[in-house]
């Protein structure tokens, strides 16, 4: 395969995957406003959610760290709005009693909440698949392109040879 190939088939797949994030993932509802403060020892977290009403919202609460990025944790012990059964509005609350998910409660001052919001009854795109293999595709030929000598003319090295041993 040629370097020209190799790039039409990384453009048109990277084109596949924009047009159905732009077009397909399209989301109609807001997250916004997003605080918690501590009451006696649970961690209220405050949040608005705007969109249609017509379906349910599912509603997760994600705990991250800044200093830490991979970091996540999902609450367990929660309550208030959150859940599979949650319409927007206003002042939105999540109450997490956090001792009863982490007993000796958590170390630091970084960690910050993310409010996960997924709208309930409306059909799946059936080309979310593509994404994946469109991300496949890219990947896939990124590594061959820049992890393989599959491109470079045979002989020659670009690394010289060390100098030879004095006698």
């Amino acid at each position: 395969m040629t370097k020209g190939g190799l790039l039409s088939i990384c453009i048109a797949c990277m084109a596949l995957f924009l047009s159905n994030v732009v077009l397909g993932f399209a989301q109609d509802f807001t997250v916004t406003r997003v605080s918690y403060s501590m009451r006696d020892s649970n961690v209220v977290v405050h949040y608005d959610l705007a969109g249609p009403d017509d379906k349910p919202y599912e509603v997760q609460l994600v705990l991250k760290r800044q200093t830490q990025p991979f970091f996540k944790m999902m609450p367990i012990d929660v309550s208030g709005d959150v859940g599979t059964d949650v319409h927007p509005g206003q002042n939105k609350t999540i109450v997490w009693h956090i001792y009863k998910d982490v007993p000796y409660g958590l170390d630091g001052d970084d960690f910050y909440f993310e409010v996960s919001v997924t709208r309930l009854g409306e059909k799946k795109s059936g080309s979310s698949w593509l994404l994946y293999v469109g991300g496949a595709i890219i990947g896939g030929a990124a590594a061959v392109y820049f992890g393989t000598d599959l491109f470079h003319k045979p002989g020659g090295s670009s690394i010289p040879s060390p100098p030879s041993r004095p006698q």
